[in-house]
């Protein structure tokens, strides 16, 4: 018995293992994933500096190391970006919080709706088998580093569940 969760580029999938191949209601799709918080972190970033103009690749490079929800781990975000060419230091600390928080609570109520799919014998287990997956693997390893509320010894972020590395595309090579 598990819970995965998988966050991608352009969905977040999770899903309810239950020792057999999973059913349709087992399972759900959300659309809004790394995509969306990219796209919500640019213009984030556009409204409070109007001059500086940032493009997706930047949007990626801002977000992958820096992701985060509850209190910055680490103090201010500041980076370098452009303002009509020149360089500016931006405190994009709120922007970052902002974009990555907007899709906390679909995860939420995703899980909390699988959850009652298990028998409440199973739940225990469960709860110390929850699997995070995913090219947003940056921001799910922010989830389960968040210390925004108390964690119960057996909650997801406890310490006790599986994070996955995502899975690079190798390229093949033609002989």
């Amino acid at each position: 018995n598990a819970l995965v969760i998988d966050i991608g580029a352009g969905t977040m999938d999770i899903c309810a293992l239950k020792g057999q191949i999973p059913l349709a209601e087992d399972q759900i799709t959300i659309k809004k994933a790394g995509n969306h918080i990219d796209a919500l972190l640019a213009e984030a970033i556009v409204d409070r500096y109007p001059d500086v103009r940032v493009t997706p690749n930047q949007v990626r490079t801002i977000k992958e190391p820096y992701s985060f929800v509850g209190k910055p781990p680490h103090g201010p975000i500041k980076v370098e970006l452009r303002a009509n060419g020149l360089p500016v230091l931006c405190d994009v600390t709120d922007e970052i919080r902002q974009a990555c928080e907007a899709i906390v609570p679909e995860i939420v109520e995703g899980v909390e709706l699988l959850f009652k799919r298990f028998s409440p014998d199973d739940l225990p287990k469960v709860l110390q088998n929850i699997i995070l997956a995913g090219g947003g693997l940056y921001l799910v390893t922010a989830l389960s580093q968040s210390r925004s509320r108390p964690v119960p010894m057996n909650s997801p972020v406890s310490g006790k569940n599986k994070v996955l590395p995502p899975q690079r595309r190798r390229s093949r090579s033609r002989a």
